[in-house]
Parts: structure tokens; sequence; C-alpha cells
């Protein structure tokens, strides 16, 4: 795997070393134009905020990132309404939500969320009705793979290659696999498995793919010790990866873990049961656990001042928020979801987040996927303290 050392990146945090400095930046350049040059500037973000897979983080943190923008002044004055939906999950809600957004609300954007269900239901009406959606992590291949719809994360797919690419790097060479998946995500990780197997010529030992939140993980702890499997890879978030170890200790069997970003919390780290020959994580964003703390700074500070969790699900919707602002300031004239889409889609120059190891393009096209990068951390075993791995970021070969 290669690395680059990211020099842009680094100006970029100095650059942005504060909110305040940043917004201040906003009301040097565009306009709001013929309209309204007072109302508030509405954004909507769809989530996931009950069903079987509740993830608040990423709307918080883009609140908490708006509302400190809208107290440093907002867009040449103009506040950002943000309006948080709850599509329970439930496919019926979030397209019923989606268009009272945007035929009734007047949203300019949709923005910050994650949902599991969003992209998959809305992608079409999206795109017909002519607005943009920057969420702050995407859930399934159908995020990366809409008009208009861009996350800002690299997803699971380029995660799990880039987390096949670090064991590949620490030689792990025994890896049983098993995954939770609904909708199309098998049939895409088999994808990402099949180019990983043709690049590298790795194979999983044996690999599983679960309904997502199945409840006994014991039959595939078993598996996996039969099989001689020394490495365990599991895509669940942090509830579901410490059943995983606790089924582990039950049988006697020590592995080491690839789980994917979502574990990688303070809460995971004090939750595991045990932590077998060690953790490993390729974060989608800068490490924020006593690791490189410049480039995540000034995030942590908002974070914490407005009681956000920290967690890479904070981190995508503070970043999709920042992306939606820096768009902002390239409008010339009103505000409106034709003026932010056109920016959007006609998007060439990549914007700058010290968080982030790749330059963020929506641009045209009927696929978007920008980042492909991330940072690899360790919990290393018996300990409650993540440790870098990485030197700098990591990016797909």
């Amino acid at each position: 795997m290669r690395t680059h050392h990211m020099t842009r990146i680094i100006a970029a945090a100095a650059a942005a070393a504060s909110l305040t400095l940043l917004v201040a930046g906003c009301s040097a350049s565009g306009t709001s134009g013929s309209g309204d040059s007072t109302a508030p500037i509405v954004v909507s973000s769809l989530n996931s905020l009950s069903g079987p897979v509740v993830v608040e983080d990423s709307e918080l943190a883009a609140k908490a990132y708006f509302d400190e923008y809208n107290a440093a002044g907002g867009f040449n004055g103009r506040t950002i309404d943000f309006q948080v939906v709850d599509d329970k999950t439930d496919p019926a809600t979030a397209s019923s939500a989606a268009r009272d957004a945007v035929e009734n609300q007047g949203a300019v954007a949709i923005v910050g969320g994650f949902s599991n269900v969003d992209c998959a239901v809305n992608g079409a009406y999206y795109a017909q009705s002519g607005i943009v959606n920057i969420p702050g992590a995407g859930a399934d291949e159908v995020c990366f793979t809409s008009s208009h719809i861009a996350p800002t994360n690299p997803g699971p797919f380029k995660g799990a290659r880039l987390t096949l690419d670090l064991a590949d790097e620490l030689g792990l060479k025994s890896i049983c696999g098993v995954l939770g998946v609904g909708g199309g995500a098998q049939a895409a990780f088999e994808k990402t498995f099949a180019q990983w197997t043709a690049d590298t010529g790795h194979t999983f030992t044996s690999l599983d793919f679960i309904p997502y939140g199945a409840p006994d993980f014991t039959p595939y702890v078993i598996k996996a010790k039969e099989a001689g499997c020394d490495t365990f890879f599991f895509n669940g978030q942090t509830p579901l990866a410490v059943s995983i170890m606790n089924a582990a200790k039950a049988q006697n069997v020590d592995f080491t873990y690839l789980l994917f970003t979502s574990s990688y919390t303070d809460d995971f780290a004090a939750a595991a049961p045990d932590t077998g020959n060690g953790v490993y994580i390729v974060a989608e964003y800068a490490p924020y656990i006593d690791v490189d703390g410049d480039r995540t700074a000034e995030w942590k500070r908002v974070m914490t001042t407005h009681n956000v969790p920290l967690t890479g699900f904070a981190q995508a919707g503070y970043v999709a928020a920042h992306y939606f602002t820096e768009m902002l300031k390239t409008i010339d004239g009103d505000i409106t979801k034709e003026s932010v889409a056109k920016a959007f889609l006609e998007q060439k120059d990549g914007i700058e987040d010290s968080m982030v190891g790749s330059p963020f393009i929506f641009g045209p096209g009927d696929a978007h996927n920008s980042n492909d990068s991330g940072w690899a951390v360790k919990l290393e075993p018996g300990s409650p303290t993540w440790t870098n791995v990485s030197e700098d970021w990591l990016h797909l070969k």
C-alpha cells in the first residue's frame, strides 16, 4: 500500500485552525442574489434515528457545525436553518421525508445525515428534483453510484479494501470474515473481495454473509477456530463487535480483529471484553483519540462544546457541513437548490479538510466517491487506549 505525505492537508489544518476564521471567509465572497437576502437558508438532513441500526452522531455534529457557523454570522448574515428528519429506517417514511424537504420546506440541499435507506429510496428522486445530497457517511452502494449524492467517507467497500491491504502489510494470512449485510451490500462486498484476490492472490479462509444484527455469533467463532483462522474480519458496530469478542472469549480463542471504522470509539475500547491479539481499524477520518491532535483540534472543540460524542460519524457530519459552506462561497447570485446543485455538479477544484486524506469533489457523473483514504489505528491487547499504526494517510493502490 502506498502512502502520501499530504502536505496540502496539513496546510489546510493550519489555515482552518478555527471555525470562526473559516466562517469569516464566507462573507467575503458570494452573494445571496435577487431573492430574500436575509431569509435563513434551509438545509435538510435525513437520518436513521430509530429502527434496528440507529446513528445520530452525524446529524448532531452537522448541527453543531451550523450552530457555530450561524453564531459567527452565517453566510453574508444569513443563517442555516438545519432541519433534521428521522426516516425511521423505513422506506416509506424516507420517501415522504425527502419530498417534504424539497417540495414543502424549501431545502436547498440535503446535508450531513446518515441513513440506512435514504440513498436507495431517494436517489432517483434527488436527481429528478434537482437537489444534491451530501451525506456525512454513505451506508450502501447506491450512496456512491447516484448522480446527485456524494458522501464524504470512503464507504464500507473502499474501507474493506483499505483494511485488507493493511492486513497484507501486517502479514495477516488466515482471515475469516463475517459481514452483516442488507440490500445490495453483499454483491458490492463480493466485487471488492474479488478485486482484492485478483490484485494480491489472497483469499479469505472462510467468508460468511449474515443478516445485519444477527444475535448469536458463536457458530461463526467456532467455524473460524476450527478453520485455523488467526484473524477475524467484521463490519458491525460496537455492540456487535463486542458480542463477537465475548463469543471468542467463551470459546477460549484469541484472534487479531480487523474491524470497520464504526468501532473506532472510546466506548468500544472501554467495552471490549478481550481484544485477543489486538484490534486494527482503518479510520475514515483523521484519528482523534491520543493521535495527531492538530488535525482534529477544532472539530473536538466544537463537539465538546455541543456535547456531541467523539466518533467517526460525528467527523462525517461535521465534514459534510464544512463542504457545504465552502461551496456556498463559490455561488454568484441567490442560494437556491438549483444554484447549489449547479455548484456541486460542476465542481472542478477539490475542497480540503484537515480531517480527510483526499480532497472532496462532487462534480458531474453518475457516481461520486472521491475519498479513497484512511488512517490505521490499533487497540493493543489488554489496553483501553488506541494507538497509531499509520505514519500518514493510507490510500487505495
